[in-house]
């Protein structure tokens, strides 16, 4: 059984320096770049949309040259009935023919960029950004790979010694849609689709603002399960790791242990650390509405609720609506960012400073005290666990959480409610 798009096709981007337009400050996939090919025609990078992409710097002169394009070579005769699509950019025309020559391998090749330093291609500035090396974000050797989701964002980055055919496995992941899920449960979700001949589970879910119906039902053939929706969905690895996120906090919550609770009544009673690891009483809200989220900087849906919530707090700056933001790491590991990294990529990026906290966990042994209490006071569907990135919880004034929101929901279609709880 298959959950990427029923179309993909590998595609393998090789980045030599090359000279490329476009600007990365406001990008969020490289479908937001242009380049250049050897010939100085331009190439917008969104011909590789809804496609697995891998971007690597390369140097035929470097001693990792050879094992590389070869490895390059087997991985897309490996990949050859998927599809695959080889891109290279190489050192121009040149080396476009001397690899074509040498190894008998005709990737496309694209013309020279920097790296790194003052003159480093905003595409790669992006690719740093979103994926940062050990130590430093700086390319530190010819042959450095990025690989890239079908949505054009980069998920992974590896060091110029990891040969080709050692990423294999993170490429079949992708096609799949297991990226980022550990294996032991890969293997659970696995199990839980060969029970679909025998069970049915429907879950009722909000993606995109449309109440989606995922079911498994008795026409399921092996492996192969129906998904049927009123709309669009998107077989994406971060849509497979939402979806099995939701179901297992079905399946915990089932089972589970009460929440210990403490005497808490209300978000006052809680204590929590800022960015700088400073305790902050939530005292300090007292008589203000507050929004409640869990956030993180590389979830697919943080632009919209960033921009939002932004939009939200100007839009009743007069009443004191304030915006409290925590980062959380635990769905897709989208927040890997450190607490001032994720203050300055908000201020940065949105313009926007919301007061922003500590990074916490929202879900199982470790979660957070205030999180037990927001979702012992408002429970989710299916279970009170947290689902998934942007969670927000709306708190009147004396501090008692009124309403829960699932991750899609936007932050604009809070406004009605907010409105009531002001009049009260």
């Amino acid at each position: 059984m298959t959950w990427s798009r029923s179309s993909v096709q590998l595609a393998w981007k090789f980045f030599t320096f090359t000279r490329f337009t476009g600007t990365s400050a406001a990008s969020e996939t490289i479908y937001d770049f242009t380049v250049e090919d050897v010939d100085g025609k331009e190439v917008k990078l969104d011909k590789y949309r809804e496609k697995p992409v891998v971007i690597v710097n390369v140097a035929s002169h470097c001693n990792l040259a050879d094992v590389n394009y070869r490895e390059l070579k087997q991985l897309q005769k490996f990949y050859r009935d998927k599809g695959l699509v080889v891109v290279e950019p190489g050192c121009g025309a040149d080396v476009k023919k001397s690899v074509k020559e040498k190894y008998h391998y005709e990737p496309d090749i694209y013309e020279k960029i920097e790296v790194n330093g003052e003159n480093a291609h905003p595409l790669y500035n992006f690719l740093k950004e979103k994926q940062s090396g050990i130590l430093s974000k700086r390319i530190k050797w010819n042959f450095t790979k990025f690989l890239i989701d079908q949505d054009g964002h980069p998920v992974k980055r590896y060091a110029p010694t990891t040969l080709p055919m050692a990423i294999k496995h993170d490429i079949e992941s992708l096609i799949n849609g297991s990226f980022g899920i550990p294996p032991s449960q890969w293997q659970v979700l696995r199990a839980v689709i060969r029970m679909g001949d025998k069970v049915e589970i429907s879950l009722k879910l909000l993606l995109l603002d449309i109440s989606m119906l995922l079911v498994y039902s008795k026409r399921v053939l092996g492996e192969r399960f129906a998904i049927i929706s009123s709309s669009i969905i998107h077989h994406s690895s971060s849509f497979t790791l939402f979806f099995f996120t939701v179901f297992r906090s079905i399946a915990n919550n089932s089972n589970r242990s009460p929440v210990k609770m403490s005497s808490a009544r209300t978000i006052y009673d809680f204590t929590v650390k800022d960015a700088d690891g400073k305790d902050v009483s939530l005292e300090k809200y007292r008589g203000k509405p507050v929004v409640i989220v869990n956030v993180a900087s590389q979830c697919g849906l943080a632009t919209s609720n960033y921009t939002e919530l932004k939009e939200l707090m100007a839009h009743y700056k007069d009443e004191g609506l304030a915006i409290a933001a925590f980062p959380c790491n635990q769905f897709g590991g989208q927040e890997p960012k450190c607490e001032l990294e994720v203050k300055n990529f908000v201020a940065e990026k949105f313009h926007f400073e919301p007061d922003l906290y500590g990074k916490i966990d929202v879900n199982g042994k470790n979660t957070a005290p205030l999180f037990d209490f927001l979702k012992h006071e408002k429970g989710g569907l299916f279970g009170d666990n947290i689902k998934w990135n942007f969670t927000k919880f709306l708190i009147n004034r004396e501090g008692h959480p009124v309403k829960r929101y699932a991750p899609t929901t936007s932050p604009k279609h809070m406004m009605k409610d907010i409105d009531d709880l002001l009049k009260k």
